[in-house]
């Protein structure tokens, strides 16, 4: 029953800010306190298409008036979300109670994303003593629950993200990897380097350098789990990510899995082991090394 009326105070005619307003503005004022669009918190979204249908006024003049009244109220209007949100409305429609007021807060369920929302969260001027520790401890929570709701909806991004990039090559070339087979640990590894490098190659052959790197480190008793996290470990190190003498960063997988000792040491990154601001390898003498490798692969090709 809480949705299907609205409270509208008789003090509002002889308040001066409404009483100035021409007989179309107040009518747009009424329509907005208690059209079907709105909610119990005063804040929601606004359709002007719909207002212009109910009221049977044109567009043009319905976005003329809705303004020139949001402006005499100082109602906020957000039209990227086409939201609403009057600031005063909890001092007309004051909750009844806590329990009240909860519920009333539930109809935040149906709110789009919108810049007034922060606004309206902090805004516990017009709420009675009782209700305003309520208030702060419901929107503590909404907001915690809504990051997480982020998170949650960013890591399942990533991972569709993930399965389109890992799907690879459908070649049954028995040399190709197709990245992302649920029965290729090879692949299940280098799925891990792709959520950090989406960018980098699809597919990944059985017989390229990488491939045969993370084979002996399997063979060796490292799992697929302990090499994803040497993955994660190698992009937690500041050394690696740029803060060396060549501000150039170390990603690449024949780094990672080049022994056993680094991956143990990348492993302890990943799971807080060791001090990310003092990495033991993090020196001129660990970078020299790693660029050597290339050199050396280079003699051999001119050789």
């Amino acid at each position: 029953m809480a949705r299907k009326y609205r409270k509208i105070d008789p003090r509002i005619w002889s308040d001066e800010r409404f009483s100035l307003l021409p007989d179309t503005e107040k009518v747009v004022a009424l329509y907005v306190l208690t059209c079907p669009q709105s909610n119990r918190v005063g804040i929601f979204r606004f359709s002007l298409a719909l207002a212009s249908e109910d009221l049977g006024v044109t567009p043009i003049r319905i976005a003329e008036r809705f303004a020139k009244v949001c402006d005499t109220f100082r109602w906020k209007w957000d039209a990227s979300a086409k939201v609403v949100y009057l600031p005063t409305w909890w001092k007309y429609n004051q909750p009844e109670n806590p329990k009240h007021l909860i519920g009333c807060l539930e109809d935040l369920a149906d709110l789009p994303a919108t810049k007034l929302a922060a606004e309206f969260a902090e805004n516990t001027a017009y709420l009675s003593p009782n209700l305003s520790d309520t208030y702060r401890i419901r929107m503590q929570t909404l907001k915690r629950y809504q990051e997480q709701e982020q998170k949650q909806e960013q890591k399942q991004e990533q991972k569709q993200e993930q399965e389109l990039t890992l799907k690879g090559s459908q070649s049954a070339d028995a040399d190709s990897l197709a990245v992302g087979k649920p029965l290729g640990s090879v692949a299940e590894v280098y799925g891990q380097y792709l959520l950090h490098h989406p960018r980098a190659a699809k597919t990944l052959a059985s017989t390229s350098k990488d491939a045969k790197l993370i084979k002996a480190r399997l063979a060796e008793g490292f799992t697929v789990q302990d090499l994803q996290s040497a993955i994660d470990g190698n992009h937690l190190s500041p050394f690696h990510c740029g803060k060396n003498d060549h501000s150039r960063q170390y990603h690449n997988l024949d780094l990672i899995f080049r022994d056993q000792s680094r991956v143990t040491d990348f492993i302890e990154y990943a799971n807080g082991k060791r001090d990310r601001n003092s990495d033991p390898r993090g020196t001129f003498t660990a970078a020299e090394e790693y660029l050597s490798m290339f050199k050396e692969d280079d003699n051999e090709q001119s050789t």
